[in-house]
């Protein structure tokens, strides 16, 4: 028998032996329930309010970012290109530095087929900023990358529309 057991023992007999003491018990336990109940909601209820607080800040932050983006100056329309859209590709190509990796430009009923290789990150980033930029859309895209030495160089295949 172990020390606690020896000394609880007489007190669990007279709680069995006594209906007062298993009424006292019996509210005790209950009480300790409850209490036990009360604090662990306590306790769900504050992480609720800080999980409250966090998503009203997100919420603050992003209302912000959209009063800012609504307070920014509207960019006019994208211009309409002007002239032959193969001339404006050949020129473009030419300003980017990227002739030498040509592999065709030609035109179609939709727009012009523009493909390249072995193009750097930066330089097909700066091709494409340089489409918009010109009021050239971009009807669609395929991209590839490709394994070229100890990097990856990409090749593209563009439909460039033209203004009507």
């Amino acid at each position: 028998m172990s020390v606690i057991e020896r000394h609880l023992r007489p007190l669990i007999e007279y709680v069995k032996a006594n209906r007062q003491a298993q009424r006292l018990a019996l509210l005790s336990l209950a009480g300790l329930l409850l209490w036990m109940t009360a604090l662990n909601l306590s306790g769900e209820v504050e992480a609720l309010r800080s999980r409250m607080a966090l998503q009203e800040d997100r919420f603050r932050r992003l209302a912000q970012v959209v009063r800012s983006y609504r307070n920014e100056p509207h960019q006019e329309t994208a211009p309409v290109p002007t002239g032959d859209i193969l001339s404006s590709l050949s020129s473009l190509i030419d300003q980017v530095g990227i002739k030498d990796r040509l592999v065709q430009l030609s035109t179609g009923s939709t727009g012009a087929t523009l493909q390249l290789e072995r193009l750097y990150g930066e330089e097909l980033a700066t091709l494409l900023q340089e489409l918009e930029r010109r009021g050239l859309p971009l009807l669609s895209a395929e991209l590839r990358s490709v394994p070229y030495g100890e990097a990856r160089l990409f090749a593209c295949s563009l439909l460039v529309g033209g203004g009507k």
